[in-house]
């Protein structure tokens, strides 16, 4: 995904939803990704769970970087999953700029946040060290109602935020537009603009998972999960 990113190149992935390992590694060495999410928020998976999600991923493709959808705000769950390894958070309805901040305390590691250190656990035997993990990290706030909407410019201003993950579904929902071709639908492509060129002038990164790859990419999305 960082090589992606630095090239200037979309970055394409899939999530699961599914509690299977076999799943998970069949998909990471038989499709060309550039990022794998285990999806936390919807799906009956744990952090036991996730944690052997993780690694049939990392054993059949270490080159695809793995992320996670947590399921809440909670720093219980950014805490179990950064340090099983996950590369990147996705962090569901996100609404506010203090909400933003208070997801980066959690996420980095000081100076930059109040993450805790500990040697033993699985994300601390590869050697990495904190400033490195600090400057790869991707923290991805969801824009996914009316109000998180209007408090975009907010969000994505918040240091340490890498982006946001756009989620049309939801959005969709919370605005009233439910039922409506969402990618001929005025409001909704406002809403597409407003997000993207947010991102952009600040140099950060627009995702959205959907099922439609070329409109997202067309848009202008940085980071596109496809299924």
């Amino acid at each position: 995904l960082h090589q992606c990113l630095d090239e200037s190149r979309v970055a394409c992935g899939v999530f699961s939803g599914s509690n299977s390992p076999d799943l998970v590694e069949y998909l990471a060495h038989h499709t060309e990704v550039d990022f794998m999410g285990i999806d936390l928020q919807h799906a009956a998976i744990g952090v036991v769970d996730s944690l052997h999600l993780l690694r049939a991923l990392q054993a059949a493709n270490p080159q695809v970087t793995p992320i996670v959808r947590l399921p809440c705000h909670e720093v219980y769950w950014i805490q179990q999953s950064l340090d099983a390894g996950f590369a990147g958070l996705i962090v569901p309805l996100v609404e506010s700029a203090d909400e933003a901040r208070e997801l980066v305390r959690a996420t980095y590691y000081p100076p930059v946040g109040d993450r805790s250190f500990a040697a033993s656990i699985r994300a601390s035997l590869y050697d990495l060290d904190v400033d490195s993990v600090n400057q790869r990290m991707i923290l991805l706030p969801q824009i996914e109602s009316k109000r998180g909407l209007e408090n975009t410019e907010e969000i994505v201003a918040v240091d340490g935020v890498t982006g946001v993950l756009f989620g049309p579904a939801d959005l969709s929902l919370s605005c009233g537009w439910a039922g409506e071709d969402l990618w001929s639908y005025q409001p909704f492509l406002n809403a597409v603009r407003t997000v993207v060129t947010a991102c952009h002038n600040r140099g950060k990164l627009a995702a959205i998972l959907t099922s439609e790859f070329e409109p997202a990419r067309d848009m202008g999305f940085d980071i596109i999960g496809v299924g």
